[in-house]
Order: structure tokens, then C-alpha cells, then sequence
């Protein structure tokens, strides 16, 4: 549904504001005749939640399989085969032996490759699960590529996901990153986007002005839009600064490369945990500066535990710890404000620079400094409106 607000100016203009909702349910009408209807924003629907990736297996082999050499082995129930991959070859695990395989006419298993990633080529009886993996193969994939095929298996419409903006940022900040994990046990959608995002220091939200899903990596050398000030923009008496000291760490441990099963290494997942001890690596980064007497005089640990990133990604974990630690090695202060109608179209997602007497440096002066704003929303419809923007380092 479509919410359009506004206002008309003196000249008689009118100015307005459309937002796009999807209908939850409808309630009423009640004893007065009245009805409610309920919208919320794409992301909140339980869809998002219920749909598991990679899905439950629905194919079973009809025959056994043998244990050495590659095979044809059909597959029940009838017509289970479009139900699989279309690609050339796609990951699939019958027991605990992973290996390459493809979908033959006549709903037959064809494998491709055994034993893949240090598993043992072994025989398997009939009615073994054929078990999808996610992602489907072994390649060089962009969290965002991951993020979109997660969001599209969830029923999302891609007409609201525009890929070529989100990649455009993503490899602003993040380069290729070789993600060679393989889920096989099915977990929640919402879960593992929410994962990647944590893992690589991005945000996700819906737009509901553009009505598309936003997305950005959260770093502290994104560029101001515009300067907001006491005196042009911000009402009077509206704004407060909050210190999020709890926010603060000095160090960051970043724990990646999951272990396989077995000896060696490699970046098998199956259905382990994200816990140090499933991971073959290890950094340690720590701000000496922020940690001392004449700083934070102490140190704050944040532990990251990545699933995702493989036993290689050596340069692309530092990279992800330097943006953390820039954002957080000072506690950073988080602002509330209103503006007018005038302002109304900075929105979540903008970067911008406040000039205020509650934000002094040291000095007393009141020089720029730059938030990201994180939530907007009416207060009073079509002519104020309340913002939250969090700090980011100059």
C-alpha cells in the first residue's frame, strides 16, 4: 500500500511524500464502522524468518550408490529432479560425503566429482537424502550476491532489490572475497543475512520512500550530503546527544577459516556453530592509542566469529577490522533531532554533518561533525519530522 503525505506552502504549492508499506492484515470494522490496516516494511514479515536456505531435502536416491566411482542414480519422488539446481553442477552431500553433481532427464543423480573438501567417497543405500547445499557452488561470491539470492529464495520481489547499486557499493569497500563455505544444514533466512551483515560490517533496510532495499557498508569515509545546523535546519529545543559508551572497544579478534571434519583445514560448514574453536584463524587487532591513560585507559574486546569467510581471506578480515575499530575505538554519540518539512528529504542511510552547540570540541568550538542517519520517521504528518544518527569518525 501507498501512504502519501504532505503539506502546501504559501504560494499554495503542494509538497508531498509517497511511502510504500505491504498489508500485514486488516482489522475491523469495529463498532464505529472503523477500519485498520496494518503495513509494515518488506523485512519484517515472517516469511523472511520461516524460509530456511539451503531448503529441506525432498529427494531421496531410488538405488543405492556405490562407493568409489562417479553414478546414475535416479531419484523419488517423480519430477523431484526440477526441483534441484539448473546449473551445470551444483554441491550436494548424500550422508557426509560432499560432491559435484547435476540433474540428468528422468530425475536421475549424476555426480560429477567424490569426496569432495576432505570427505570420504563411501556407498550410500537407497533412500539416502540428497541434500542441497547453499551456495551452490564453489566460487568467488560478494556478500551482496549471497544477501539477494537469500532475500529472492524468501519470496522477495526483485523489483525492490536494485543489485547494481548494491554492488556498486560493496565494492567500494569490500573486495571480492572468496566465500567457499557450504551450508547443509537449513537455517533461517533472516538469520544468515543477518550473519553476512554482522560478519562484514553492513546494513540492510527498506526504503519505503524509494521502496527498495537499501544497503550499505557502514565506514567512516562515507562523504556528508549536507551540513545540518541549530540556526537553519534543526527545531528548537528538539535535539539530544547520547554518549553510547557501551558501544566503545579497543580491540577486535576476528576468528575465521572453518575447520573441516577430519584432519587439515579447509572451509566446509555443515551444521557447526560459529565458535572459535570451529575456526583454523585468527587475528588480533588493538588500538594502543585508544586504549591509553590519556584515551579510554583500558582495553574493550569484540569477538567476531565468521562462518563466511574462508581460511584465505586474510586481507579482507583486516580490512573489515580497521573499519570496526575506526568506528568504535571511541565511543561514539548518538543524536536525536526534528526538522521541518523543508528538510524532510534527508532520510536513513544519508551521511550528514551537524553543526550544534551541543556537539563542542574540546576547544569549545563548534565544528562539523558527521552522523549516519539510521531512522526517520513523521511525528506530526506533513510537517515534522523525528531523526536518529549515529556518529562516524572525521
Amino acid at each position: 500500500m501507498r501512504v502519501n503525505t504532505g503539506y502546501i506552502d504559501a504560494d499554495r504549492t503542494v509538497y508531498t511524500l509517497t511511502r510504500t508499506y505491504f498489508v500485514d492484515r486488516i482489522e475491523g470494522p469495529d463498532a464505529n464502522g472503523r477500519v485498520k490496516i496494518i503495513g509494515k516494511d518488506i523485512l519484517r514479515f515472517a516469511e523472511i524468518e520461516k524460509t530456511q536456505m539451503p531448503p529441506l531435502p525432498t529427494a531421496n536416491l531410488t538405488l543405492g550408490a556405490p562407493a568409489t566411482v562417479n553414478f546414475n542414480v535416479g531419484m523419488s519422488p517423480s519430477g523431484v529432479g526440477s526441483t534441484l539446481p539448473t546449473l551445470p553442477y551444483f554441491m550436494v552431500a548424500l550422508e557426509e560425503e560432499m560432491f559435484y553433481a547435476h540433474v540428468s532427464p528422468g530425475d536421475v543423480l549424476s555426480s560429477d566429482t567424490r569426496h569432495e573438501f576432505g570427505t570420504l567417497a563411501v556407498g550410500h543405500p537407497a533412500g539416502t537424502a540428497v541434500r542441497e547445499a547453499f551456495p551452490s557452488q564453489n566460487a568467488s561470491y560478494k556478500p551482496v550476491a549471497l544477501i539477494r539470492e537469500l532475500l529472492l529464495a524468501a519470496g522477495i520481489d526483485p523489483a525492490y532489490i536494485p543489485y547494481s547499486d548494491w554492488e556498486a557499493e560493496c565494492d567500494a569497500h569490500i573486495s571480492t572475497t572468496a566465500i567457499t563455505t557450504y551450508f547443509f544444514e537449513p537455517e533461517s533466512v533472516k538469520a544468515l543475512v543477518e550473519e553476512l551483515l554482522a560478519d562484514f560490517g553492513c546494513a540492510l533496510w527498506w526504503d519505503e520512500l524509494d521502496a527498495e532495499l537499501k544497503f550499505k557498508v557502514i565506514t567512516s569515509g562515507a562523504s556528508a550530503v549536507a551540513t545540518l545546523t541549530d540556526t537553519d535546519h534543526i527545531l528548537e529545543s528538539s535535539m539530544t546527544v547520547k554518549t553510547l559508551e557501551k558501544e566503545r572497544f579497543s580491540r577486535v579478534q576476528f576468528s575465521y577459516g572453518m575447520l573441516k571434519t577430519g584432519s587439515g583445514m579447509t572451509n566446509l560448514v555443515s551444521n557447526l556453530t560459529p565458535d572459535p574453536k570451529n575456526m583454523g584463524k585468527s587475528q588480533l587487532v588493538i588500538d594502543t592509542a585508544a586504549e591509553s591513560l590519556n584515551a579510554n585507559g583500558g582495553a574493550v574486546l569484540k569477538k567476531i566469529v565468521s562462518r563466511w569467510l574462508g581460511y584465505n581471506a586474510d586481507t579482507e578480515v583486516a580490512n573489515i577490522i580497521d573499519r570496526y575499530l575506526a568506528r568504535y575505538s571511541q565511543a561514539p554519540r548518538e543524536v536525536s533531532f526534528k526538522l521541518d518539512a523543508k528538510d524532510s528529504h534527508h532520510r536513513t542511510g544519508d551521511v550528514v554533518e551537524i553543526v550544534s552547540r551541543l556537539l563542542q570540541a574540546p576547544d569549545g568550538s563548534q565544528a562539523p561533525v558527521k552522523f549516519l542517519i539510521t531512522q526517520f520517521h513523521e511525528v506530526i504528518v506533513g510537517t515534522q519530522y523525528q531523526y536518529t544518527a549515529l556518529e562516524l569518525p572525521g
